[in-house]
């Protein structure tokens, strides 16, 4: 009964799936214009190493803003060297309501 049942559903579905695996085609004109939209641009390689994606990178213009520099200036703060718990959690403490206030 099972196996029945499995060959009526893929004779059903057969037209389904042969249906999407059909192409879309474009006529001569269209593809025509689709040929002309590319010619005059040049093909740019991609970047091969890491070296040309960061000389990329460095090219661009980035402005750190002073809130950037603030927070990480207060991001490299060095937590006081005490054995004392107390201490390093108000460290903690404050150096995170510094950066919970500026968001």
């Amino acid at each position: 009964m099972y196996s029945f049942a499995l060959k009526i559903s893929i004779v059903a579905l057969l037209p389904v799936i042969l249906s999407s695996c059909e192409t879309a085609s474009l006529s001569l004109e269209k593809a025509k214009q689709v040929t002309t939209t590319f010619e005059g641009e040049t093909f740019k390689r991609p970047p091969k190493t890491i070296r040309d994606i960061t000389a990329i990178l460095d090219q661009q213009a980035v402005e750190i803003s002073p809130e950037i520099i603030w927070l990480r200036k207060q991001a490299s703060l060095v937590p006081p060297d005490t054995k004392n718990n107390v201490d390093l959690a108000l460290f903690y403490l404050r150096r995170y309501g510094k950066f919970s206030s500026s968001a």
